[in-house]
């Protein structure tokens, strides 16, 4: 037998002990849905209505905007990003610098700014406005853009 356990309509956790505590609701659960709990506790909650445990129906969504939020804060060296400009595209920090004071689409304070950012950042992080314009102008797609920053960080 195994026990969902709720407290205040939130799942806490599924086990095969039965809580003794008066404010814990224990439910009766499947062995199917516990070892499902096992292997991805965050895909399941308790569905007030049908007094059970459920999927969560935003779970993949939840999930995909975690994964976004963990991207955004990849970070690279100087060193690394200009590494890549070079060898990928023939382009170094002078060229990179042309690029945004040629730019005509940017505004002059968010040309200052994205200068200033390459001029004097030690890292830069994958959730800059300033890698996503740079990114554009090598022609790199954002899901190039993640994983890029995510091999970096793997070898890191």
């Amino acid at each position: 037998m195994y026990y969902a356990h709720i407290r205040n309509n939130t799942l806490l956790d599924i086990t095969e002990v039965k809580y003794l505590n008066e404010d814990i609701l224990n439910l009766d659960v499947t062995e199917e849905i516990y070892n499902a709990f096992l292997i991805e506790p965050r895909k399941f909650i308790y569905d007030v209505e049908t007094n059970s445990i459920i999927e969560n129906p935003n779970y993949e969504a939840e999930r995909a905007a975690k994964k976004e939020e963990q991207i955004k804060m990849l970070k690279m060296t100087r060193g690394d990003l200009f590494e890549y400009t070079i060898m990928s595209k023939g382009l170094d920090e002078a060229d990179i610098r042309a690029l945004i004071e040629k730019e005509e689409t940017l505004d002059a304070v968010t040309k200052k700014l994205y200068l200033n950012r390459l001029d004097n950042a030690l890292y830069f992080y994958r959730g800059h406005p300033a890698v996503d314009f740079i990114g554009s102008k090598l022609g790199l797609t954002k899901e190039e853009l993640d994983a890029l920053f995510e091999e970096k960080n793997a070898v890191e």
